[in-house]
C-alpha cells in the first residue's frame, strides 16, 4: 500500500516540530507536520511513499528525547462524499 502521511507516536512532552522536521528531513522532503504540542503523537508528511517507506524503518523505534517512536504509513483516505459530486 502506498503512502505519504506518517503516523508518530509516543512523542515525550520536550519533542519540538523543529526536532521533528530536523529528525524526519534526513529521509527526504517533509511537506507538512501535524502536531500540538504537548501531544504525545503527530502527522508528518512525506514528498514520496518512497520516503515514507524509508522513514517507517528508519525511525520506528528510534530513541528521541528518552522514548522510542512508534511510526507507521497511513493510507490516504477516500471522501466517498466528494467522489459522488
Amino acid at each position: 500500500m502506498s503512502y505519504t502521511r506518517l503516523y508518530v507516536g509516543d512523542l515525550s512532552k520536550q519533542t519540538t516540530k523543529e526536532q521533528l522536521q530536523k529528525l524526519f528531513a534526513q529521509d527526504g522532503d517533509v511537506v507538512d507536520i501535524r502536531f500540538a504540542p504537548p501531544s504525545s503523537f503527530a502527522f508528518v508528511e512525506m514528498g514520496s511513499p518512497t520516503e515514507a517507506q524509508q522513514a517507517v524503518e528508519r525511525y520506528n523505534g528510534y530513541d528521541l528525547n528518552g522514548l522510542h517512536l512508534i511510526v507507521y504509513g497511513v493510507p490516504q483516505r477516500s471522501h466517498p462524499r466528494l467522489e459522488q459530486a
